[in-house]
Parts: C-alpha cells; sequence; structure tokens
C-alpha cells in the first residue's frame, strides 16, 4: 500500500467466508495455498463480506475479487446482501467450483461473460461475471 501511495485500503486479517466465527485453517509451505478447511485443527477468525460492508458503511461496491481457492461459493454466500444492493463486477478464480457457481448465481440474474481456464475446464481458471441491473456510476 505505501508503495502505491494506498490510503484508502484496510488489512482486515480474517478469512472471508459464509459465516462469522471460527474456521478451520490450512497453512501451506507454499503461502499460495493457505485455505479455509473444516477439518484443519488450526482455527482462524471469518467474517463476512456483507459484515464488512456493514461495518465499514461503504456507500458502493464497484469490484469484488474472490481468490480463495475453492471456497468461492461461501464467500459469495457471505456477500449476498452486498451483491443484491450493488451490483458489483464480480472476478473469481475457480477451483472445480464453476457448477456450483452457476448454480448460485444465476438464478439471481448474474451473467457469466468471460471465462479462462489454464487447466482443463471446469478445473482452474477466472471467471467474470455481471449483473444486467448493474446501475453504472
Amino acid at each position: 500500500m505505501r508503495l502505491n501511495g494506498l490510503s484508502n485500503v484496510r488489512v482486515i486479517r480474517k478469512a472471508a467466508w459464509s459465516h462469522a466465527g471460527l474456521v478451520g485453517w490450512y497453512e501451506s509451505q507454499v503461502p499460495l495455498w493457505h485455505k479455509v478447511a473444516p477439518d484443519a485443527t488450526t482455527k482462524i477468525e471469518a467474517v463476512t463480506v456483507d459484515e464488512l460492508v456493514e461495518q465499514f458503511a461503504l456507500p458502493r461496491v464497484d469490484w469484488i475479487k474472490v481468490d480463495v481457492e475453492g471456497g468461492e461459493v461461501e464467500v459469495l454466500r457471505g456477500a449476498w446482501r452486498t451483491l443484491e444492493q450493488f451490483r458489483p463486477v464480480l472476478l473469481i478464480e475457480v477451483h472445480q467450483t464453476l457448477a456450483a457457481l452457476r448454480t448460485l448465481l444465476e438464478p439471481a440474474g448474474w451473467v457469466f461473460e468471460a471465462l479462462v481456464f489454464d487447466e482443463e475446464p471446469p478445473r482452474h481458471g477466472w471467471v467474470r461475471c455481471v449483473h444486467p441491473a448493474r446501475q453504472c456510476r
């Protein structure tokens, strides 16, 4: 943040999840692969995106990036009020969760505009989702 001169950023040392409270945490030898894992013995504090939006009284949310090593659906469940209110653009890393993401988002009107996979689809890749009712600001 300092290198880029950012002053409107807050670091929240918690996991984003579908509910607040303690969740299992798997800490890999490679930090890139840390993740929430229900059966992990280490526990960390979790918070929902909805709670953060409310806590900081955010007047708008335009964009949400989700890169959580397989927990995409759980994070979005904890962001549902935010998704309904602000209709942000979503950039989601997919870890074998494409079908579950479609089941969650498409009935609510979300459109999967871009899908890019670096492993056999739908194993791993990125999707961008938008909602047609999004109000440009």
